[in-house]
């Protein structure tokens, strides 16, 4: 089964109903999130940000959105890199999603208060921060989502804060945070002042 990406296709109507009705209940044996509207019913870290807050207002609980990040975690990339969807697309390439995999940590962490979770996934954290961090240009950018970005260093030197790290982590995001604020307000801001 780990190797089935959730498509398929017959020429028998039969064995269609039965592979869409399979993946409708197909999940780790509990409650999940997914893009189930997409009928890919496959994690979407992009979509959290919505779904994070619908779920907790209509079934009032988190694990489904914790079995989502899960998910994510689970099949990170050795390069530290998060995939743009989970399982069953297994999609690559995208640092807007990538980004929103960590908000979205950051987010069940404030709400949950999960230690263990933080815990358990800390070390695939750090490396998809340094990941991301990696694609930071000369200019102390990144192309498309840098204010997106900007946003990851502050919650990250809130985890690193919530973990008791000694290593200097705050520190480092916070400042990662302030140099993002200054290119940002330099390089977008300042023209987009300009032509005003």
């Amino acid at each position: 089964m780990q190797a089935y990406q959730g498509l398929f296709y017959s020429n028998k109507e039969l064995l269609n109903r039965i592979c869409w009705a399979n993946n409708g209940t197909l999940g780790p044996g509990n409650a999940i999130i997914f893009g189930g509207v997409k009928r890919d019913q496959a994690v979407w870290p992009g979509d959290m940000g919505v779904a994070f807050p619908s779920t907790f207002v209509s079934i009032e609980g988190f694990d489904g959105v914790k079995n989502a990040l899960q998910a994510v975690y689970d099949r990170k990339n050795s390069d530290g890199s998060f995939q743009e969807a989970g399982p069953s697309l297994l999609r690559q390439m995208s640092e807007t999603y990538h980004i929103r995999s960590m908000f979205s940590t950051y987010n069940y962490l404030l709400c949950t208060d999960d230690t263990s979770f933080l815990q358990e996934n800390q070390a695939k954290y750090l490396k998809a921060m340094d990941y991301i961090y990696g694609k930071v240009d000369s200019r102390g950018s990144l192309n498309v989502t840098g204010t997106c970005l900007y946003r990851d260093p502050l919650t990250g030197a809130d985890l690193a804060t919530w973990t008791n790290d000694t290593t200097g982590l705050n520190t480092t995001y916070t400042a990662r945070a302030t140099s993002l604020q200054t290119v940002i307000n330099t390089y977008c801001l300042r023209r987009l002042l300009q032509r005003v």
